[in-house]
């Protein structure tokens, strides 16, 4: 401290204009550099995000495409016999899922864009023999770390669901539920 700061400093924001000593305060921050425009300490960049550009600096951040995880849920109608129908039920749940995906999902002018662009439709993440909505929901829920009630709230935007029932054979019948849902990791 010099002399002329003997009886108190004339502060310009974090630097005395006398004597130069500097305070952790009044700092005039350049806030996309994360840096003291007057003295230089630094803390960590705060840029102002309106989606993928920073509104002050301009900087274009890279966001990561959303993910898409397809479970499904097949089950055979209670009481149909299925003896040695093992393979074939397979087969006809997996056609199931191809059908709802490119069918229903992927053909759904809501939803066309975001599958043409992000889903990987020919893929199932997750099989649940015998489960149901509830059990999807809570499978997803685990995957993504998102609540049921995150899930729930983008219905029709993120997250579609559909079920139904298909013969197999004459007399088989097989129940399906069937969950795309798209998420950020």
């Amino acid at each position: 401290m010099g002399i002329a700061c003997l009886f108190g400093h004339k502060w310009d924001g974090c630097r005395c204009a006398r004597c130069g000593l500097q305070r952790n305060e009044g700092h005039d921050w350049d806030l996309c550099k994360g840096v003291c425009l007057k003295c230089g300490a630094k803390q960590p960049p705060q840029h102002d995000w309106d989606g993928k550009v920073c509104r002050r600096c301009g900087l274009m951040r890279v966001v990561a495409p959303p993910k898409n995880l397809v479970v499904f849920a097949p089950a055979v109608v209670e009481g149909e016999k299925t003896e040695g129908d093992d393979a074939l039920i397979t087969s006809a749940a997996l056609s199931l899922v191809n059908r709802a995906t490119q069918e229903q999902f992927m053909l759904n002018p809501r939803f066309q864009k975001l599958y043409a662009k992000y889903a990987s439709l020919k893929l199932v993440d997750q099989m649940i023999p015998g489960g149901g909505m509830e059990e999807i929901e809570e499978w997803l829920s685990k995957e993504t770390g998102n609540s049921i009630d995150e899930i729930h709230s983008n219905e029709s935007i993120r997250y579609f669901h559909m079920r139904g029932t298909d013969y197999v054979r004459s007399g088989l019948r097989i129940r399906f539920y069937v969950a795309s849902y798209f998420y950020n990791p």
